[in-house]
């Protein structure tokens, strides 16, 4: 896993930073379209966008209360090496085997592989919504 974290963390950023991107666009094309309707200011569209805001943060809070245990990383016993080839210090090479943009996924497995969509797809949630807070 430890060779994959940059990676994980690369994705994290990427799709985060996605996220608040398409808010920020959303968030725009909401007040727009809101001004557009009879009877309709700035401010009024302001509190609606700020009421879908408050309400994506609520459902965040019931997203993160309704975790488990079972999302938090379990320790794994060290794996020792007694040969020639053992690294010195514990410290790994890096992979070499990544040859395509699929590849980047090829060393997680197919459960954290399944954890990591779920909480890339929450980050971008909440991405999405903090892209609403400026506006």
């Amino acid at each position: 896993m430890k060779e994959v974290r940059a990676d994980i963390f690369a994705w994290y950023t990427l799709i985060g930073a996605g996220g608040y991107a398409f808010g920020l666009l959303v968030c725009g094309w909401m007040v727009e379209e809101l001004k557009a309707l009879d009877g309709w200011d700035d401010i009024r569209a302001y509190r609606a966008i700020f009421f879908a805001y408050s309400v994506f943060g609520l459902i965040k809070l019931l997203l993160v209360f309704a975790l488990s245990k079972d999302c938090e990383a379990k320790p794994e016993p060290p794996q020792e090496r007694r040969d020639e080839e053992a690294p010195l210090l514990g410290v790994e090479e890096p992979s070499r085997s990544r040859r395509s943009f699929f590849g980047l996924f090829s060393h997680i497995s197919p459960e954290s592989l399944a954890v990591l969509l779920q909480l890339c797809l929450l980050f971008g949630l909440d991405s999405f919504a903090s892209g609403l807070i400026p506006l």
